[in-house]
């Protein structure tokens, strides 16, 4: 479905012309993207062709035509970036990052970084292999503060030569599970095993999630008792 944007105009810029799958997303999710958008231009924000604007997680790039404006986001399928028409994955990431926010009581401390940061993994993570995260302060403007490592406790971690520096967009390629944690504040590490269930912990303090929350349906409430 196409949504078309009405607040742009008065800062002088063309409307945006938005694709969102319409059985994902319904016109609320499209006025929280347009008021993200509003909101860059009040702030002096000029659209341009070709410019990357970052939605939550996700660098979306800016196409024109016929005096209009579009969104392009990758498809976390191919690198370098592919890019294709709209903001599916961007407001999917998005959504389930505000879920799991919800889940832990962490919304408001949610700190959203860029997919084209880096972060340190490990060379056994593997879409199988589980996950262990952690997070911690930035050492410069490319570093997510991300720690993405498998979760055996046999594997040094502590040996610079199982670690390597990585793009999160391709983490998150490697390894399904990481997209909807990488949002979480600094200081906080998640435990999860191969389609076990995730622990939290922020400060060395574990954190259950809620009853009824996004994490308890996915991983909880679909379990055999």
């Amino acid at each position: 479905m196409i949504f078309t944007t009405k607040a742009l105009s008065p800062f002088g810029q063309p409307e945006f012309e938005i694709q969102l799958n319409q059985h994902e997303f319904a016109q609320v999710d499209f006025d929280f993207l347009q008021n993200a958008l509003v909101q860059m231009a009040k702030s002096g924000a000029r659209f341009l062709n070709g410019q990357l604007i970052q939605i939550g997680s996700t660098p979306c790039r800016v196409a024109s035509g016929r005096g209009t404006l579009f969104l392009e986001e990758p498809d976390f399928e191919m690198y370098p970036l592919h890019w294709i028409p709209g903001a599916t994955n961007t407001m999917r990431h998005l959504r389930i990052q505000n879920y799991v926010g919800d889940s832990l009581g962490l919304r408001d401390s949610l700190s959203h970084p860029s997919v084209l940061q880096s972060a340190v993994i490990c060379t056994q993570l593997t879409p199988a292999s589980g996950i262990f995260m952690e997070r911690t302060s930035p050492t410069d403007s490319e570093d997510s503060g991300w720690n993405i490592l498998c979760p055996d406790p046999k594997h040094a971690h502590d040996n610079p030569a199982t670690l390597r520096r990585e793009l999160l967009y391709l983490v998150c390629m490697v390894n399904s599970a990481v997209p909807q944690y990488i949002a979480l504040p600094e200081k906080i590490s998640i435990l999860q095993h191969f389609k076990g269930i995730p622990h939290f912990s922020l400060n060395g303090e574990p954190i259950p999630f809620a009853r009824d929350s996004y994490l308890a349906q996915r991983y909880v409430s679909i379990r055999p008792r």
